[in-house]
């Protein structure tokens, strides 16, 4: 042997069962870390490119630029496509950089869409232009600040995934050197300095790292393809990424935890003086006194004398007693807050409310085409098997006029303008907010008191003369801007200005109709599909539509089936008259429920993927504590033996002990891991997830009960090994 570091090497060859134990948990740790990272950036990946297929491939829009700002742009290396726009309207790039010769509307695309807005203002700035010259992608600018990566949700997801990986690696690596104390004292006694025992150590951190961390990675990679597909995520799959920031983040995660794990209990080691390690029975126990506490008389008064020392046993080594029950409490946490947000979810909220029918016929060109008439009315209520249609209309040239002086308080950004509106804006000094009017019959109306917020839905009262019935939650700035900021109240009479464009000017139409409020509701139950929720929306009888408006046609049909009706016929009758008109779509709202059940269920797989793939890790760190805190306390085991006590109440004594390092480690995690979901929900609710909250009594007792099995299971693990050992050898604290 030509130094001490080779005695690192032949200790990893000669081990094999604990180099491979170490190894394994180690690579499970680190694919852990990578497949989280791979999965959430791959499902971003997919939110961006199906915000880029609707809106158009760019990022930021500059208008009314001259030649040399055209040149300066095309030299940002932070641009990696320009395209441009004659009509003024967003659509796909066609072209690179330094194919544009002029536009009056310029399309970009940066390299990092996530700083899309920084970069877009800085590049303003240098090209000295106005906030009316440029605006962002608002679609994707939300789609990033919402998913991308900065939400608490993530964060917290982050932080619990990456903490649990790194006490997996801490506990294994630490138990591995603190289990060969007598081996470094040996070392020592022979001539080796507290340096020499610490390079090591350290050797066999590197030979651990050098294996783990590209096998962890790798894997981390090859899962989610592997995995995605089976739970109906292939389009997540497709998104997959190999990214240099994932590969360095996931290794810098590793090699910290490795040699942080190696550094700690090297520390300790060295320490000791050799003749101490060399006659120490249990490894590293503390100097501390004990102290008399109150769980030791509740043991006893459950176990008797045994659970009591059992209790006792478990504070001998108080440090090792810690680390076990962090490892226990923290994937208790992970399980518990999981489960919060898993029996919370309610995906169908989204859409249960506003189903009010089977089927929905709408027009995917209903801006340039008339609609529905009376006509088609009639032809879908003569398929057979449909027991009911109603068709909406809606009419959408009124506006309401704020005053900008109360706007500007809140929120005014003329990216939201259409050029009439700055128009009238500057022309009055209003704000003129774009509305949708809905008429709606006595039936619609009756449906309206289940969303009623102030007022009365008196439906005589409603078709007697100019009344409206005001949608009081919608905002039309954005989400934090809505009708509650302004003083509408019930009684308010209030004005629509119809305001259109012919050309480019502006035009002013006469007959202000003025409309009386005679109820604010929370939210409307029949309104266009796929309606823009940024325009406030308000709801009149039929009488009074007739008088606002010369629409005779309607914006869409709603079909309910008999109780008897043969589904798939009528889905095919419907489907012909669509097909017929090319632009028409048949809307099945069982389709609707089925898909975002599926999409509810793949989120629950996914959360319940990682909580697999942790517990597996976790286990194994949680079975080398509570072996190693066993096994540490082989000579006073022995004693025991010596003395009396039998197999079975060694046996005995092992599983309570397990079922106390269990209870405690569940208990903690029960009610630090509660807190979490807890919090956990407030945040996603907060950013618009469709949940309800719901305390998972099942769940959280489940798991309680599988932390407790599986912590009493593994002390029969040491206890093999003690029952296997001699008196004699374990009083000499031989070790095996």
């Amino acid at each position: 042997m030509k130094n001490y570091k080779q005695l690192g090497n032949k200790y990893v060859k000669m081990k094999k069962g604990r180099t491979t134990a170490i190894i394994v948990t180690n690579i499970l740790a680190i694919a852990l870390v990578t497949f989280f990272w791979v999965y959430r950036t791959a499902s971003f990946n997919g939110q961006i490119n199906q915000i880029l297929q609707y809106t158009g491939n760019y990022h930021a829009v500059f208008e009314n630029l001259s030649e040399n700002q055209i040149k300066i742009l095309k030299e940002d290396p932070r641009i990696i496509a320009l395209g441009e726009n004659r009509s003024g309207t967003a659509s796909i790039i066609e072209g690179t950089k330094g194919t544009l010769q002029s536009s009056t509307v310029i399309l970009v695309t940066y390299k990092d869409p996530k700083k899309m807005k920084e970069i877009t203002k800085d590049i303003a700035r240098s090209l000295r232009i106005d906030e009316d010259d440029y605006y962002l992608n608002k679609a994707l600018q939300s789609t990033i600040e919402i998913y991308g990566g900065n939400n608490l949700s993530t964060i917290l997801l982050t932080i619990l995934i990456v903490s649990v990986a790194i006490t997996a690696i801490y506990n294994i690596l630490n138990i591995s050197v603190l289990e060969r104390v007598r081996e470094f004292g040996r070392i020592r006694a022979i001539g080796a300095t507290p340096t020499q025992v610490r390079r090591i150590i350290f050797r066999e951190a590197s030979m651990y790292a050098l294996v783990s961390i590209p096998i962890g990675i790798i894997l981390g990679f090859v899962l989610p393809y592997l995995f995605l597909p089976i739970i109906g995520l292939s389009d997540v799959a497709k998104n997959i990424q190999i990214t240099t920031g994932i590969i360095i983040g996931s290794a810098v995660v590793g090699i910290i935890s490795i040699y942080i794990s190696s550094f700690l209990p090297a520390r300790k080691t060295q320490n000791i003086s050799p003749m101490e390690a060399i006659r120490i029975t249990e490894k590293l126990k503390t100097n501390k006194k004990k102290k008399k506490r109150k769980e030791h008389k509740w043991a006893e008064k459950a176990f008797g004398i045994t659970g009591k020392i059992a209790s006792q046993d478990m504070e001998s080594n108080i440090g090792q007693t810690r680390k076990t029950l962090v490892s226990i409490t923290l994937l208790v946490i992970l399980f518990v807050s999981i489960a919060y947000i898993t029996s919370s979810f309610d995906p169908l909220q989204a859409v249960t409310k506003t189903i009010k029918s089977d089927y929905l016929l709408v027009d995917e060109r209903l801006s340039i085409n008339d609609g529905f008439s009376d006509e088609t009315l009639e032809e879908v209520k003569n398929i057979e098997g449909i027991k009911e249609v109603k068709g909406l209309k809606y009419e959408s040239k009124y506006h309401l006029s704020f005053d900008s002086g109360v706007i500007d308080e809140l929120y005014l950004n003329q990216d939201y303008m259409f050029e009439y509106q700055k128009e009238w804006l500057n022309r009055t000094g209003e704000y003129p907010a774009y509305i949708f009017i809905f008429p709606y019959s006595d039936e619609m109306l009756e449906e309206c008191n289940e969303y009623l917020l102030e007022g009365s839905m008196d439906i005589e009262k409603l078709k007697s003369g100019n009344y409206v019935i005001v949608e009081y939650t919608y905002g039309f700035f954005s989400e934090d801007i809505s009708l509650d900021n302004y003083p509408l109240k019930v009684g308010d009479e209030i004005e629509l200005i119809p305001l259109t464009i012919e050309g480019n000017s502006l035009e002013e139409l006469s007959n202000y109709p003025k409309l009386e409020i005679v109820a604010l509701i929370e939210e409307v139950p029949y309104y266009l599909h796929e309606n823009n929720p940024l325009y406030p929306m308000m709801i009149v009888s039929e009488e009074t539509f007739n008088k606002l408006s010369n629409r005779k046609n309607y914006s869409q049909i709603y079909i309910n089936l008999a109780e008897d009706a043969d589904r798939t016929y009528v889905e095919n009758q419907l489907n012909e008259i669509a097909t017929s008109k090319g632009s028409w779509e048949v809307v099945s709202f069982r389709k609707v429920i089925e898909d975002i059940e599926k999409a509810a269920h793949t989120t629950v797989y996914i959360l319940y993927i990682f909580g697999t793939v942790i517990f597996l890790i976790s286990i194994s760190s949680i079975a080398n504590s509570i072996s190693t805190n066993i096994l540490t306390r082989t000579t006073q085991y022995g004693i025991l033996r010596a003395v009396g006590l039998n197999e079975k109440n060694l046996r005995k004594m092992m599983l309570i002990e397990g079922f106390l390092f269990s209870a405690k480690g569940g208990i903690w995690g029960i009610i630090v891991g509660s807190i979490v979901g807890i919090f956990w929900f407030a945040i996603m609710a907060a950013n618009g997830a469709y949940i309800k909250f719901m305390i998972p009594w099942l769940q959280i007792l489940l798991i309680f009960v599988v932390t407790i099995l599986c912590g009493m299971l593994i002390t029969l693990i040491p206890f093999n090994r003690l029952k296997k050992t001699s008196i004699i050898e374990s009083i000499r604290d031989i070790e095996q």
